[in-house]
């Protein structure tokens, strides 16, 4: 695990991600000299993906969000997206049509929660989440079949993982587990 020194602490916006990416640039090309085998940036957002893979030759590179979106394709026909805040609804939109994903995507359901504040208050965040899920159980009278969370990258999510919440899905009682 490796961050980058410089750029920004979270990312919520284009210009936030432009700003992540130079550094991260340098890091996978170096990773890439060193030896290493993969790369996966940091961010659902997958900042700077597309300019990693134009100048690395030999090292994958996984898109967090790319993988996730696909992954959630395969689960049904349809997705959600749970993410922090309004302000990445958009590029949230435009990564999915880059994809190839956007016709799957049903909605991008929001939980009005900065990065850097998601583990202030963990219950909190739980709570919007299974809300956001609530709203999901909608979403799928839209013709989501399946949720996914968009975690723009915290650091302790990388190293703790684990279940968030159970939340209700599909129009039915059993909960659903999200993971984090």
């Amino acid at each position: 695990l490796v961050n980058t020194p410089v750029g920004p602490a979270s990312i919520e916006s284009m210009y936030e991600e432009y700003l992540s990416i130079p550094k991260t640039v340098e890091l996978v090309v170096d990773a890439e000299r060193q030896g290493y085998d993969a790369a996966v940036p940091g961010c659902f957002g997958d900042p700077g993906l597309d300019a990693l893979r134009e100048v690395t030759s030999r090292i994958t590179l996984v898109g967090p969000g790319e993988a996730a979106a696909h992954a959630a394709a395969m689960l049904g026909e349809r997705f959600s997206i749970v993410t922090i805040t309004q302000s990445v609804v958009q590029a949230t939109h435009h990564q999915m049509r880059a994809i190839g994903l956007h016709d799957k995507l049903a909605s991008v359901r929001v939980i009005d929660t900065p990065v850097l504040e998601l583990h202030e208050d963990r219950a909190r965040t739980v709570e919007r989440v299974v809300a956001a899920g609530g709203d999901q159980r909608r979403g799928v009278e839209r013709g989501a079949e399946r949720p996914h969370l968009d975690r723009r990258g915290h650091p302790d999510d990388r190293v703790r993982g684990g279940r968030a919440a159970a939340v209700p899905l599909e129009g039915g009682d059993e909960p659903h587990p999200l993971g984090v």
